[in-house]
């Protein structure tokens, strides 16, 4: 059975308050989606999706939700885990696949790709990769994943891709005590802060 993905977009304004246009039905058609992530910008609509065959794939998408196909584009042969986010100008992909954390970014709305220095994880199960960006100086991509490197739990770790695209400050967040652990992470931020939530029960699940 074919599935269509529907886009549904949120538009603001001070005048007429704030509202939810149509559903906007788009031409990606993906029978074996298995996760997705979205993110807007300037440029438009960045989808990312993993097949259940592995595969990361990218999609471009206009304001009404045309796709473009000369920017689709596949990542990732048998990867994990996609997330996409945006600033005004760049594109940032991450996901998982083996024992690494990949990323790849666009100047130029999805039209190429440059690749990010890999993060070297263990083969241990992952059960969550998230990103957040933040404008700014001191933001940039901001990082978090878990796998089971306390079997049978998890431990979450943060990184932040600066404005060099360098990742820098590691951190292993569940480290504060012994007892701490967890997985399924999520990440944001607010000023001069960066929040990081995890699950600390060892089951698998949120």
């Amino acid at each position: 059975m074919k599935k269509l993905i529907s886009l549904l977009v949120l538009f603001y304004s001070l005048s007429l308050a704030q509202g939810w246009n149509n559903t906007v039905t788009t031409s990606i058609n993906e029978p074996n989606l298995e996760k997705m992530d979205l993110a807007a910008n300037a440029s438009g609509i960045h989808v990312l999706i993993k097949k259940t065959n592995g595969n990361i794939v990218y999609y471009y998408l206009n304001s009404s939700g045309v796709v473009d196909a000369g920017k689709t584009y596949t990542m990732e042969a048998d990867g994990d885990f996609p997330n996409i986010v945006a600033s005004n100008n760049i594109v940032y992909a991450l996901y998982k696949t083996s024992n690494n954390i990949k990323g790849k970014y666009s100047t130029n709305g999805g039209t190429s790709w440059n690749n990010l220095s890999n993060i070297n994880t263990t083969a241990n199960l992952c059960n969550g990769v998230d990103a957040a960006y933040e404008e700014g100086e001191s933001g940039g991509v901001h990082l978090v994943w878990a796998t089971r490197d306390n079997y049978p739990y998890f431990e979450t770790y943060y990184y932040r891709l600066n404005a060099s695209n360098q990742w820098v400050e590691f951190k292993n967040v569940t480290d504060h005590s012994l007892a701490q652990v967890g997985g399924r992470p999520s990440v944001s931020f607010s000023s001069g802060r960066v929040h990081v939530s995890f699950n600390t029960s060892y089951f698998d699940v949120s």
